[in-house]
């Protein structure tokens, strides 16, 4: 009776892990903080000076993984930018076009989604404003950092918004996403579809806090944003006024939902099950015996 039991343990093991294990298989780039938890090497850029306001922002780290804007009193930016590599942009196979050197740029098409996870640990008051952003290009100018020539898509909490909200091309906010800000981090996940040739044609629709262990089909309708030109081969985090306390953390890269959202894959599910019901049933017939 011990081996048939002993059996039942052993299926269930290796199931858990195939689920836990094989649902990130394809992720292109994350990064959990954990390497670079002040920012400061690598291709990491921090304490960018804006040319508009001179002052930057220190960043630090409260726990190790994430990090938040410790500035001082008054109007200052934060910006912690990161340019990837020649070799790291070849990782998103055709979805980089190698002739413009962007991610979903020229002849490049296809699916990429990015999560990332964000939020204030303390309510913050009207100015202030928080992004993550994907632009083209590194720049330490804020009014070039705002401009269509170098910004992407930013989603996070935008000037004077009580909701978060997205950006097309830093042009107007199109649409509020799932709830208004809060103290609590939030999980975004972000999916651009990328034209061949015809980037204003390129979407972008966004989730807040999708269903942990759904995939794709199953979590409820994103916010669409809308389209413009989404190609990028930088990425930044910024704030801006002082102590606005906005932390990020999880920056993933992914050609799948479930590359950046972790969730039960259908096959490896139907194998525990069979592989689960098959034991039990094998450990019930030896003990009717």
């Amino acid at each position: 009776m011990r081996v048939q039991f002993t059996i039942v343990g052993i299926v269930a093991v290796l199931a858990v892990f195939c689920v836990s294990s094989g649902a990130e298989a394809g992720l292109i780039w994350s990064e959990n903080f954990s390497s670079h938890p002040d920012l400061s090497s690598g291709n990491w850029h921090s304490n960018i000076t804006d040319a508009a306001v001179p002052t930057a922002g220190t960043w630090s780290t409260s726990d190790g993984t994430a990090l938040s804007n410790t500035a001082g009193s008054g109007t200052i930016q934060a910006t912690a930018q990161y340019a990837f590599t020649a070799s790291e942009k070849s990782a998103f196979g055709s979805l980089y076009d190698s002739g413009s050197g962007l991610i979903g740029g020229g002849s490049a098409s296809g699916t990429l989604y990015i999560r990332f996870d964000g939020g204030y640990t303390t309510a913050p008051s009207a100015p202030q404003f928080a992004f993550f952003q994907t632009q083209r290009g590194s720049t330490t100018n804020r009014s070039l950092m705002d401009s269509a020539s170098y910004a992407a898509a930013s989603v996070g909490k935008g000037w004077n918004a009580t909701y978060y909200n997205a950006l097309i091309n830093i042009a107007t906010a199109s649409g509020s996403l799932d709830g208004p800000l809060s103290t609590s981090m939030h999980a975004f996940v972000m999916k651009i579809n990328f034209q061949a040739n015809s980037n204003s044609a390129e979407s972008l629709s966004i989730w807040t806090d999708p269903t942990a262990g759904l995939d794709e089909p199953q979590q409820v309708s994103p916010a669409y944003i809308g389209t413009g030109d989404l190609s990028f081969d930088t990425f930044v985090l910024r704030v801006g006024n002082a102590n606005v306390n906005w932390h990020w953390d999880n920056i993933k890269f992914g050609t799948a939902f479930s590359d950046v959202f972790t969730v039960p894959e259908p096959a490896t599910m139907t194998l525990f099950a069979a592989g689960l019901l098959g034991a039990i049933g094998f450990a019930r017939r030896r003990f009717a015996r």
